[in-house]
């Protein structure tokens, strides 16, 4: 015998990773009538624009910007952008119209294939992974059967309540200190430090970065980088944002929408920068559950239910140093100064949690762009510095998972003896932190036949 009054359904959130992709995406960059003689930087941003939720996929758009920067048969610098387009389908067969998916990009390479005298085709390798948020419905007995008699407990539980998107502009000024005359590459990235909720509000706190690599407008030129951070504090109206959510976010900026604007004195840079913030709100209740169950007049059935939830725990801030030396082969003219750096990226091979540390691993890229005196020439290498952080935490528990949120800046190239190089870069880093819990609670309890009468003076149940 089974009565569904004495059954509660409950909505148990998951977060889980489903996989990767990888994405080898061809740019063909237009170089007619551009005069080029080589290609000095390729700064890479891929973002996703949309998603389209399937029963056992997700099909997702979006865009590769590119911004090249080359030498002229005169001398001088000048750069172009190129935008593709991307369309591509995931499949997995956990994915349903109730799924949420976050795609996360990590660029692997950027890399120019050829180059000849009207195009430049550059080969970018993205890796996309994949991360499904929704909720899964679990029984739960409640009790209230007077033939049954039951040992409860209350148990936390979290539920998915929603993901909200918005975009907001966030303005910085960069200072050069001389004239600009012209702006050849601009990068920019943002990260959440801080995440609250109040009713129907949500409140973010982070950091933007802009970089600008300049030529100067004097008699003889200079390549020169400027840059600089900004706070910012934003409120979004969330109707579905109560004062006890729980938060978990991530910020980028809309890299094809950022615009600079030199001001009146030539020495100051203004950048808008669209920064987009999407997260998922989550809710933690206590429920009742049973943890044990017996019955005097008939013999009962215990169904049991195991399965897995995910339980926020927070974020930790932190910033870290990436350095290493490079020595160029005897082929490579000679490095006599270097004028600027370009182009700069990290590739995530490993983002792990074990034992209270967060482990970061992965390779800083960057483009040098050096003066040989001997030729009086310009030339430009491609630099790669392998690198393994770990961060202590205040959080120490078990399945732990990790997503990273960060910023790459002051990204620097030092010349010694010639071919021998020094690199260095800082790195600004979020990490959101939550926890997969195994369950099992009592999910049924059927009466069955009755229980023989006990001839007995005496029995313990």
């Amino acid at each position: 015998m089974q009565n569904d009054e004495n059954r509660t359904n409950e909505n148990v959130a998951l977060e889980i990773t489903l996989g990767d992709k990888i994405e080898n995406i061809e740019s063909l960059v237009n170089l007619t009538n551009k005069d080029c003689v080589q290609i000095l930087s390729v700064s890479a941003c891929f973002f996703v624009e949309n998603t389209e939720i399937l029963l056992g996929g997700v099909n997702y758009n979006g865009n590769l910007n590119l911004n090249v920067v080359f030498q002229k048969e005169d001398g001088s610098f000048e750069n172009i952008f190129s935008s593709t387009s991307v369309n591509g389908k995931f499949e997995n067969e956990m994915v349903d119209v109730a799924s949420v998916i976050q795609i996360i990009p990590n660029i692997i390479s950027n890399e120019i294939e050829k180059v000849n005298g009207d195009s430049a085709k550059i080969q970018t390798t993205i890796n996309l992974t994949f991360i499904n948020s929704k909720n899964q419905q679990i029984d739960v007995y409640a009790g209230g059967d007077p033939n049954i008699f039951v040992s409860q407990t209350e148990v936390p539980l979290s539920t998915f309540i929603s993901k909200n998107c918005a975009t907001f502009s966030n303005q910085t000024i960069l200072n050069s200190k001389m004239p600009i005359k012209n702006v050849l590459s601009l990068t920019a990235g943002a990260i959440v430090n801080k995440a609250d909720s109040l009713e129907s509000v949500v409140i973010f706190e982070g950091q933007t970065f802009a970089r600008a690599l300049v030529i100067t407008n004097e008699e003889r030129p200079l390549l020169i980088a400027i840059s600089n951070f900004e706070n910012f504090r934003e409120e979004i109206e969330d109707g579905n944002a109560k004062k006890d959510s729980l938060i978990e976010a991530e910020a980028h900026v809309v890299c094809a929408d950022v615009t600079s604007n030199i001001l009146e004195d030539n020495t100051n840079l203004e950048v808008n920068l669209p920064v987009k913030i999407c997260y998922n709100l989550y809710e933690t209740k206590n429920i009742t559950v049973v943890k044990d169950a017996y019955a005097t007049e008939n013999d009962i059935e215990i169904t049991t239910t195991g399965f897995n939830s995910t339980e926020l725990l927070g974020n930790e801030n932190f910033e870290f140093k990436i350095d290493g030396n490079v020595s160029l082969d005897e082929n490579s003219p000679r490095v006599d100064k270097i004028l600027s750096v370009d182009g700069s990226y990290l590739t995530l091979t490993n983002t792990a949690y074990s034992d209270g540390e967060i482990l970061v691993e992965g390779i800083l890229h960057t483009n040098a762009i050096y003066l040989n005196d001997d030729e009086n020439e310009v030339y430009s290498v491609d630099i790669e510095i392998p690198f393994s952080q770990t961060e202590r935490t205040n959080i120490n528990e078990e399945n732990v998972n990790v997503k990273l949120n960060y910023i790459l800046f002051d990204v620097d190239v030092v010349a010694k003896r010639g071919r021998d190089l020094y690199v260095d870069a800082k790195v600004k880093a979020t990490a959101w932190l939550d926890k997969t819990i195994s369950n099992a609670i009592v999910s049924n309890i059927t009466l069955g036949e009755e229980c023989e009468n006990n001839k007995s003076s005496i029995e313990i149940y």
